[in-house]
C-alpha cells in the first residue's frame, strides 16, 4: 500500500478553503475540488461531498483572476513590478477606469491579502499612532533580520517600495523620512 501525499484531513481543509474563497469562481472551485478527489482513495472522496458556506460570501464570476494570481506570484518571485487598469463601477453600472485610463505600475510586494505588509505583521510601523520611536522600529527591524524572518534584500526592497510609492505626498513626509532612516539603519545592519 503507498502512501499518499495528502491525508484525508489535509484534502478536507484545502476543499474548504477553496469552497469558502469569495475570488474563487464556482465552476472553478468544482475544478479544483474534483482534482482534489485525485490525492484520496475512492472511499475517502465520498466523504469530501459536502459544502462550506460562508455568510454573505458571493463567488466570483471572473474566471481570468487565477491567470492574474498566477502573474503576481510570478512577479513576487522575479522582484518585478505589475501594471494594471484599475476600475470602478459608476451609477449606472457602468466600468470606468480610473486615473483617465493611464495604467497603475506597482510592486506586487507593496499588496498584501490582509492590506499588511510582512514588517507591520512584526509589529514595525512609522505611523503616529504606533509611535514607535528610531530605537523601538531599529530593535524590531533587527530582529526580523536575526530570526531570519525576511532577508536584508527583502526589507530593503520593502522600504523602497514605502518610500516611493509615497514620494512627492506631502501627508507622509514624515513617514518617509523615518522610512529612509530605517533603510540605512537595515543597509548597515551587519547580519
Amino acid at each position: 500500500m503507498g502512501s499518499r501525499a495528502f491525508e484525508l484531513a489535509e484534502v478536507k481543509l484545502l476543499i474548504d478553503a477553496i469552497q469558502s474563497s469569495k475570488f474563487i469562481s464556482k465552476s472553478k472551485s468544482d475544478e479544483l475540488i474534483k482534482k482534489m478527489n485525485t490525492f484520496v482513495s475512492e472511499h475517502q472522496a465520498k466523504q469530501l461531498k459536502r459544502q462550506v458556506y460562508v455568510n454573505d460570501r458571493i463567488k466570483t464570476m471572473n474566471e481570468s483572476i487565477y491567470y492574474s494570481v498566477d502573474s503576481i506570484h510570478n512577479a513576487l518571485m522575479n522582484n518585478k513590478q505589475i501594471e494594471f487598469l484599475y476600475c470602478a463601477w459608476t451609477l449606472d453600472k457602468k466600468l470606468e477606469p480610473k486615473k483617465e485610463g493611464k495604467k497603475y505600475r506597482v510592486s506586487p510586494w507593496a499588496l498584501t491579502w490582509a492590506d499588511e505588509s510582512p514588517l507591520m505583521k512584526q509589529g514595525y510601523s512609522v505611523s503616529k499612532k504606533a509611535n514607535l520611536s528610531d530605537k523601538e522600529r531599529h530593535r524590531i527591524l533587527a530582529r526580523i533580520l536575526d530570526e531570519r524572518i525576511m532577508t536584508k534584500s527583502r526589507m530593503l526592497y520593502y522600504l523602497d517600495e514605502f518610500i516611493n510609492t509615497r514620494k512627492g505626498k506631502p501627508m507622509y513626509k514624515n513617514a518617509i523620512e523615518k522610512w529612509t532612516q530605517d533603510r540605512n539603519y537595515v543597509r548597515n545592519y551587519k547580519i
